[in-house]
């Protein structure tokens, strides 16, 4: 069992909130992350939320992790909330699943890599929380404000421990083809998935090879003959590739998601991020379907709300690694090809990525400038920054939040077109700035 360190000065330090990524908070354990802290962010999290909420935890079972979970259930329990106690499934993908298809109030997964804990919160909708819920939390804890309920409120906690076997259920139940006949390299550093990974694969024919290096990935891929390669990181970002050992871009995986989605689904409507190819509105529009964009940061939260065979797809192939590779393996036996051939077919457009560096006090004014010099026969879209579309292409301008910075970004059919429009834009920012 890994040791906490006590001693006072690392635990008083803790109080001054961990470092927060978006919707986790993450720190090295005996340093920003002991007991204490944990204890901290799980009451600083159940005060965000109404009186007897139910919150699960996911985080590993294994023996050197109990004292993590002890903490957490701890803070839990002396919150008056109702804790649920996920047994045998330290996976993400498990965690966001029974809060998309149970009735909670949040979520807690925990990840835990070497020195290295991750407080992911998840909302009731298995998605990540908001920006309003983390400010509350971050605030709690520099407050030091808690809400203690008398003992006699306090709820023992639920060991929740058949929850693997209904995310397996509901994944044959929703799966047509029984015996897909593939072979896939799993890369992953988590013991649970791949214990959940090893049943699906059995289960559907796959037969499923694992490391835990994703350098070493590619060339796995290949020396094994794979038809396919997923790479899933703590974080909940994958990446696939193809037999070659070769990983789809960004891209091309929005047009391969667009693809599986409306063959499945005709004249259904997908949705994507603003910044992802324009290639997907020419599938879209081949499919009799059609292309409605949202912010990436709302994407997945939009495809949990919309109740829709469409969207279930679609959450699978973005959001859920372990579903996500069954519906592509799914897709590829159905028509009988590999996933190179697919990818080979799908329309390309050039992307080009810029940034210039801005003061924050000035962001405001250059892109109301930007807005003013418009042209009329240009199509504008303000879903997440500036997107000017015409004949050429688009160019999606959007401030940096975290620096001073704004990026700039441009796709176009043609590969110099799509950095010319870049570079226009680019120069007037400039100038703009110089008080030109």
């Amino acid at each position: 069992m890994k040791e906490f360190d006590t001693d006072m000065s690392a635990v008083i330090s803790s109080f001054a909130a961990p470092k927060a990524e978006r919707n986790c908070f993450c720190g090295e354990i005996n340093k920003e992350m002991t007991p204490e802290c944990l204890i901290r962010l799980t009451e600083a999290l159940a005060g965000t939320l109404s009186p007897g909420a139910k919150i699960v935890l996911s985080l590993s079972d294994k023996t050197e992790y109990l004292m993590i979970k002890f903490a957490v259930l701890s803070a839990l329990i002396a919150s008056g909330v109702e804790a649920y106690n996920i047994i045998d499934a330290g996976d993400r993908s498990v965690a966001k699943f029974i809060l998309r298809h149970f009735a909670f109030d949040a979520g807690i997964h925990i990840q835990v890599e070497g020195n290295n804990i991750s407080f992911e919160v998840l909302n009731r909708d298995g998605c990540p929380a908001g920006e309003n819920m983390m400010n509350d939390i971050t605030e709690s804890l520099k407050s030091g404000k808690t809400h203690r309920p008398a003992t006699e409120q306090f709820l023992p906690p639920v060991n929740a421990s058949k929850i693997p076997l209904y995310y397996f259920k509901d994944l044959v139940a929703k799966t047509c083809c029984r015996r897909l006949k593939f072979t896939g390299v799993i890369c992953t550093t988590s013991s649970e998935t791949q214990t959940i990974m090893k049943k699906i694969g059995s289960a559907f024919g796959l037969s499923l090879l694992f490391i835990n290096d994703e350098k070493l990935l590619p060339e796995f891929i290949t020396e094994n003959h794979a038809d396919f390669g997923l790479l899933i990181g703590s974080n909940g970002k994958t990446g696939l590739y193809d037999e070659h050992g070769r990983v789809l871009s960004g891209d091309t995986y929005y047009n391969l998601v667009t693809l599986i989605v409306l063959s499945a689904n005709a004249s259904s409507t997908v949705f994507m991020p603003t910044h992802a190819t324009g290639t997907t509105e020419e599938i879209a529009e081949i499919c009799g379907g059609k292309i409605v964009r949202v912010p990436e940061q709302e994407l997945e939260q939009k495809l949990a709300e919309v109740e829709t065979a469409t969207a279930e797809l679609q959450y699978d192939l973005c959001f859920d690694p372990i579903r996500g590779m069954i519906r592509i393996c799914e897709f590829l036996y159905l028509n009988q090809c590999r996933l190179s051939y697919v990818c080979s077919l799908l329309p390309i457009m050039y992307k080009i990525s810029r940034y210039i560096d801005c003061p924050e006090e000035k962001k405001s004014d250059v892109m109301h400038k930007i807005l003013s010099s418009i042209g009329t026969g240009e199509t504008i879209d303000l879903t997440e920054g500036i997107k000017i579309v015409d004949g050429r292409g688009w160019v999606l301008i959007i401030p940096n939040g975290k620096d001073n910075k704004i990026n700039i970004v441009s796709e176009s059919h043609d590969a110099e077109i799509a950095n010319e429009i870049a570079g226009d834009i680019y120069n007037s920012i400039s100038s703009f700035l110089q008080g030109e």
